[in-house]
């Protein structure tokens, strides 16, 4: 069994950005990233997130699990986007 001093680790982030454009902080809070963070948190393989809700924007973090698969937890965070897409202001 080989042994590294430095094992090879995989870490991921996926950042979600959304606009509303013409819409104060408080708004996008409520509107945007509150929303979509109760879907994101669905998704498997999350460790943890962070959110910013600022004039116009919203920016949600997902940081993965160590190792986790980033393309299965892009594709799970997407479906879970998209299932509450309905209930966001429209474009």
């Amino acid at each position: 069994l080989a042994v590294r001093q430095y094992p090879k680790t995989q870490n991921a982030v996926v950042t979600i950005s959304t606009t509303y454009y013409g819409a104060d902080a408080q708004t996008v809070a409520g509107f945007i990233t509150q929303p979509l963070e109760g879907a994101i948190a669905q998704a498997q393989g999350i460790d943890y997130m962070s959110s910013t809700s600022v004039s116009g924007v919203s920016a949600i973090t997902a940081t993965l699990r160590l190792n986790y698969d980033a393309n299965r937890a892009l594709t799970e965070i997407n479906t879970q986007v998209n299932s509450v897409r309905n209930q966001l202001p429209p474009e």
